[in-house]
């Protein structure tokens, strides 16, 4: 079997209905779109518009992915048939082949800069579209043989062949699974030597408040909370939480352990009566000199 040919307006719209129903259809569902647009041209798109709807839906019934639907392929049909098409050309039939969706995207494509180049033309002078040619890389309408030499020259030394270096999908697998590695073993170390820090704070304060009844999340919480119990400590909460770990640690240490006494430091001094009796006893003995 031959495929029906087209009017060039029913295969641009074979082409657009194409990337519009491809992702809607379930697996190994298919549908020949030029069987429903034969015969469908601009002249008489508005009364085969509705019947090419619905033939579509009725052929799709049940071949649709999950949760997909065709509620705006009404839409669809008329943004594509306002594409503008040269006057005539909708009357000679193309080859009978739908257009594809690489072709209706560079005609897409090629509209758009079209509608650009019209627009800058509009808004620029003479002078400056050469400019903006000439930048692009684009021969200006008036081009010279030497303005032409001098632009291809400048495309060479542009290096058009050259490529950029892409990086492929295992390669940026491996590095952002190095990184969330790295990032792991780094929050580990850190919980580690948090809890290390905790418990030996709860270690040094033991000796001068015993066992905290509530539970910290840190070495200075613990520190914090014990120091605020010492009647020694003459510092308000605020100065408290404004002390970095070493300080906290050092006015701890400076504080007596509670049941301590300090060492007798003070000499025992002589009373008058025995210093009397020793210097009976030993009349010479200050003339002993002590080295």
């Amino acid at each position: 079997m031959t495929k029906p040919v087209l009017s060039r307006r029913a295969a641009l719209l074979a082409g657009g209905l194409a990337i519009y129903l491809q992702p809607k259809l379930a697996t190994d569902a298919k549908i020949d779109l030029p069987d429903f647009l034969k015969g469908v041209s601009s002249k008489n798109y508005k009364a085969e518009a509705p019947k090419v709807v619905a033939a579509i839906t009725q052929a799709l019934d049940g071949k649709l992915a999950k949760d997909a639907t065709l509620a705006d392929i009404g839409k669809q049909m008329d943004a594509m048939a306002a594409v503008p098409m040269e006057e005539g050309a909708d009357a000679d039939p193309n080859s009978g082949l739908p257009m594809s969706a690489e072709e209706l995207k560079k005609q897409t494509m090629d509209e758009a800069e079209t509608k650009k180049m019209d627009f800058l033309k509009s808004k620029l002078s003479a002078e400056d579209m050469k400019a903006y040619d000439t930048m692009c890389g684009n021969p200006a309408e008036d081009e010279t043989p030497e303005e032409k030499a001098a632009r291809e020259a400048k495309a060479a030394d542009a290096d058009p062949d050259k490529k950029p270096e892409m990086v492929s999908k295992s390669a940026m697998d491996a590095a952002l699974k190095a990184v969330e590695t790295t990032a792991t073993a780094n929050a580990v170390k850190a919980t580690i030597a948090a809890q290390n820090a905790l418990r030996d704070a709860e270690k040094d304060v033991r000796p001068y408040v015993g066992d905290l009844a509530m539970a910290h999340d840190s070495a200075e919480a613990v520190y914090r909370t014990a120091l605020g119990t010492l009647p020694g400590v003459k510092l308000a909460a605020d100065e408290l939480k404004s002390l970095p770990l070493a300080a906290l640690k050092a006015v701890l240490k400076s504080q007596p352990i509670p049941g301590q006494r300090k060492a007798e430091t003070t000499p025992l001094a002589m009373d008058a009566a025995a210093a009397d009796s020793y210097n009976k006893m030993f009349p010479n003995a200050a003339r002993i000199l002590h080295s």
